[in-house]
């Protein structure tokens, strides 16, 4: 090119093709890193299992977009199209959900933005929320600034399972699958023990605890001497981070038992707890639950079977989303 075109001419021709070169390579790369559905991946929030039966029948029509890379006009066309593939219905389609996390994008041009806006006109009218995930202010400001926004039925959140919990809540409601009240404890005690006898023993040596919403129960690294059983309202156990900012590791309500790891040998608490909503926990020392062992020791023989079952089940589902995202 220099020789036939000069030197400057060869320049920008060397230019042109680099661009050229850049734009068919980036163009392969996918810009989605996993695409999932809510029937086999969940938020981190423990369910009873009617609810978990109801996510499993209708969770597919929970979508989950996992984006991640440079977002561009080279791969925003081919994402749209993507998108709007796994949701073809009009508006007597079941109603649904399109989650898309943007934690790992780095950034995304006009292009982009777009798309994005051409997708929200899009699902107009086809009964689908839409949830944004992960998004740094910065890129929220972006797509706010873009003509995407709450107005217009987007949804914004800090972490892909919040935006999830919120459809999978929605999913629910919808369904009419959420009780008008949650169970008190004697119900839920009723569920550990099957008896009502046993339950009434077991229920004598709890205590009750209040907290307001935000509130700290306990921290990482604090003293682990005794568990709670969640009677109303609701927790989240929280991992801190080393900028300040904590992930969810579960999100807690009525009839949860957290807490009781120490009773297996766990000396410290390995997170932090906080109340999520005003709420009431019954808690038992692990002296008093010791004592129990060998005093009434069909009262912890079926505590203990609970813990086990509850422990499979949250094996369970981890063991669900880990094999998704593979």
């Amino acid at each position: 090119a220099v020789v036939w075109l000069g030197f400057l001419g060869g320049m920008a021709a060397g230019l042109l093709a680099a661009i050229l070169l850049f734009v068919a390579t980036a163009s392969r790369i996918d810009a989605v890193k996993a695409e999932l559905r809510g029937d086999s991946f969940r938020s981190r929030v423990e369910r009873s299992l009617p609810e978990l039966e109801l996510l499993q029948e209708r969770g597919g029509a929970i979508r989950i977009f996992i984006l991640h890379g440079y977002l561009f006009f080279g791969t925003a066309e081919r994402l749209l199209s993507r998108i709007r593939a796994r949701f073809p219905g009009g508006p007597q389609e079941q109603k649904g959900c399109l989650v898309v996390d943007f934690r790992a994008v780095t950034a995304l041009d006009s292009s982009a933005l777009n798309a994005f806006r051409k997708l929200v006109k899009g699902m107009d009218g086809k009964g689908t929320a839409m949830v944004f995930t992960g998004t740094r202010p910065l890129l929220e400001r972006q797509l706010k600034a873009g003509g995407v926004a709450r107005e217009q039925g987007v949804l914004f959140f800090p972490s892909l399972d919040l935006g999830l919990n919120w459809c999978e809540e929605a999913l629910i409601a919808a369904a009419g699958g959420k009780p008008e009240s949650p169970p008190d404890v004697e119900h839920v005690l009723l569920e550990i023990f099957r008896d009502q006898g046993r339950a009434e023993r077991f229920r004598a040596h709890l205590r009750p605890i209040r907290l307001q919403e935000n509130e700290l129960l306990f921290s990482a690294g604090a003293e682990a001497d005794s568990f709670y059983l969640i009677e109303s309202g609701g927790v989240n156990a929280e991992l801190p981070g080393e900028d300040g900012i904590s992930t969810r590791l579960r999100g807690m309500g009525p009839g949860s038992v957290f807490g009781e790891i120490g009773l297996y040998g766990e000396k410290v608490r390995t997170a932090r707890v906080t109340a999520d909503r005003p709420t009431l926990l019954q808690r038992m020392d692990y002296g008093r639950f010791t004592a129990l062992e060998s005093e009434q020791p069909d009262l912890t023989q079926a505590f203990h079977r609970h813990i086990i079952r509850s422990m499979s089940r949250r094996m369970a589902l981890d063991t669900l989303g880990i094999r998704a995202m593979v």
